[in-house]
């Protein structure tokens, strides 16, 4: 979970080996959230993942990186490029505290409202 002033994020993963799958919402006070699921795998302490998801009515895909890094999982920024409904990384992925996932207990939360 990431909460930064009034806005919420919230990722949800399981993992089979190195076979990830969840769901991931953004909860926005002032701007359009979005929510939707999120697949991908590990690779060397990334998770490389794309994040299907409806926002604004409009449905859209968008590749999503987190490198792990001490307990958390810091989101990856970087230059994007789109073709259709769907953005890709095309170079420079960074990765910042200020983007970070703190682990919660997926339990507290209540999905079915979220969904």
């Amino acid at each position: 979970m990431k909460i930064v002033g009034r806005d919420t994020a919230i990722l949800m993963l399981e993992q089979k080996g190195k076979e990830l799958s969840g769901k991931m919402i953004y909860d926005n006070y002032e701007k359009d959230g979005s929510r939707g699921i999120i697949k991908g795998k590990e690779e060397e302490e990334i998770l490389k993942l794309w994040y299907e998801f409806n926002s604004e009515g409009m449905h859209s895909v968008s590749e999503v990186y987190f490198k792990k890094d001490n307990g958390k999982l810091l989101r990856g920024v970087g230059a994007m490029d789109a073709k259709t409904d769907t953005a890709y990384f095309i170079s420079g992925i960074n990765y910042s505290d200020k983007e970070a996932f703190i682990k919660v207990d997926c339990g507290l939360i209540d999905w079915k409202l979220k969904f």
